[in-house]
C-alpha cells in the first residue's frame, strides 16, 4: 500500500527543489528559530498538517483534503531604514506564487491543488523573514 501523504510531500519538494534551486532546505519546519541560517541564506520547508474526509466514495476509494504548508524564508540586511526587509518579503511572496503556479500545473501527485491562502509574514533573529503558504490538496486512495 502507498504512503499518498509521503508522495506529496516528496513530489512538493522536488518541484519547489527545481522552481527555487537557490533555496536549501530547512533542518527544522515547526520551530523554524533552532534552525542556523548562516550561510544558508534561502530555504524552504514542505509538510502536511490536517486533512478533512470529502463525503462520498468512488470505487473503493477515500477522498480527503489535507493541508500542505510552503515555507520560505530569506535573509536580510537593514541599515537605515526597513527597505530590504520589505523587498525580501515581497520576493519571498513572488516566490511563493512561482511554487503555487507549478503545484497547480503539476498537481503534485494529487487530485487537485486549491484553496491557498498566505499567512502573516514573520520576522526571526531580527534579520530572517518568513513566509508561510498554506495550500489544501485534493487525494484520493484506496480504502480495500
Amino acid at each position: 500500500m502507498s504512503n499518498k501523504v509521503a508522495e506529496i510531500t516528496a513530489a512538493g519538494k522536488a518541484l519547489i527543489a527545481t522552481t527555487l534551486p537557490s533555496y536549501a532546505e530547512l533542518d527544522y519546519y515547526i520551530d523554524i528559530g533552532k534552525n542556523s541560517f548562516n550561510s544558508k541564506s534561502t530555504r524552504y520547508g514542505f509538510s502536511p498538517y490536517e486533512a478533512d474526509f470529502v463525503e462520498g466514495r468512488l470505487l473503493n476509494y477515500a477522498t480527503l483534503d489535507h493541508r500542505f504548508q510552503l515555507t520560505l524564508s530569506t535573509d536580510y540586511n537593514n541599515k537605515d531604514d526597513d527597505t530590504k526587509q520589505r523587498t525580501a518579503v515581497e520576493v519571498l511572496f513572488k516566490n511563493s506564487h512561482l511554487v503555487l503556479k507549478e503545484f497547480v500545473k503539476d498537481k503534485i501527485g494529487a487530485i487537485l491543488v486549491r484553496g491557498v491562502n498566505f499567512e502573516e509574514p514573520e520576522y526571526i533573529e531580527e534579520n530572517t523573514a518568513i513566509v508561510r503558504m498554506n495550500i489544501l490538496v485534493r487525494y484520493r486512495y484506496l480504502v480495500t
